[in-house]
């Protein structure tokens, strides 16, 4: 495991170059050159040497100032990893469905079922295909998703409406990530409108910035729910939720298997991320019996 500050480049960037570096080691040298590298004579390696920094007031006290601020980060917040072994994409593309999508609608899923509402869900969309592109926001909830939970949570609902609820959620999420990556979704042009306000020295600030509604629907980093994929390789990671009641989603898609992490302040006592995660597989499980009620799979000819 590794920490990394991605700052200058999209994550997407970094998971790229470290899938890379593991596939290269695997490939290369490991299994083709293994024979090369035998023992070192412990003559070979200088033993190590203490470094000595050099340190002035101001520096010490800086640094023991950092140590007191993230050891009180680290004791507030709690991380979880689930390695989801029930089926990947490969069972998701087989419905002709998103993985990525589908996994969003999974997480929607169980926060409604946790917390009994639905929520301003961030997921990450990259905006490569422009010059210094970084993000913009994919609004996981939408209406059709909302329709989706209650088609889900309420008994009287046929599996074949859930179904149907599901297909619709998909497709309005699908519909919203190519507004997003290709910046024509919202959050960005707003965002950019609040710095230039910010710059022109606009007080009071514009109304819609103020506004009770802009907060809820996440606007200024207030998205309850933060989700990553950060792509269809071994590799993922983490992050902490953007509010103090709420949650961090970030995951990684194999063929068989989803790897998922969750986390969440422990200073709030309304969230929980070990629950949410719990919820989480939960719901890939019921998303999964869904598609298998409508479409049970063809029957694999018998090898015998």
């Amino acid at each position: 495991a590794h920490h990394r500050e991605h700052s200058p480049v999209d994550a997407m960037v970094c998971v790229a170059m470290f899938d890379y570096v593991v596939k290269r080691t695997r490939d290369k040298v490991i299994l083709e050159q293994a024979h090369l590298f035998g023992p070192l004579p412990r003559s070979a390696v200088p033993p190590p040497t203490k470094l000595k920094f050099e340190l002035w007031p101001q520096l010490s006290m800086a640094i023991e100032t950092a140590s007191v601020e993230l050891t009180q980060l680290i004791s507030d917040i709690s991380i979880r990893v689930f390695k989801f072994k029930h089926f990947g994409k490969a069972f998701i593309k087989n419905y002709k469905m998103h993985p990525d999508f589908f996994v969003q609608m999974a997480i929607q899923l169980a926060y409604f079922r946790m917390h009994g509402e639905p929520v301003a869900t961030y997921e990450t969309g990259h905006t490569r295909a422009f010059y210094h592109g970084r993000t913009e926001t994919i609004r996981a909830c939408s209406s059709e998703s909302v329709a989706f939970c209650k088609a889900m949570t309420e008994s009287s609902t046929s599996q074949a409406d859930a179904f149907l609820a599901l297909r619709a959620a998909l497709q309005a999420h699908g519909e919203y990530a190519q507004l997003a990556l290709s910046g024509r979704a919202c959050d960005r042009h707003l965002l950019g409108l609040y710095i230039a306000a910010h710059f022109l020295g606009m007080q009071p600030r514009p109304a819609i910035f103020t506004d009770v509604a802009y907060k809820k629907s996440g606007g200024g980093g207030n998205f309850v729910v933060s989700s990553s994929n950060v792509g269809y390789t071994p590799l993922f990671g983490g992050f902490a939720p953007m509010v103090k009641h709420g949650y961090g989603a970030c995951y990684s898609i194999l063929d068989s298997r989803i790897n998922i992490s969750t986390s969440s302040w422990n200073v709030c006592p309304h969230t929980d991320c070990t629950k949410f995660g719990e919820h989480l597989v939960r719901a890939l499980i019921d998303l999964q019996h869904l598609c298998i009620a409508a479409n049970p799979p063809l029957e694999q000819p018998s090898k015998l």
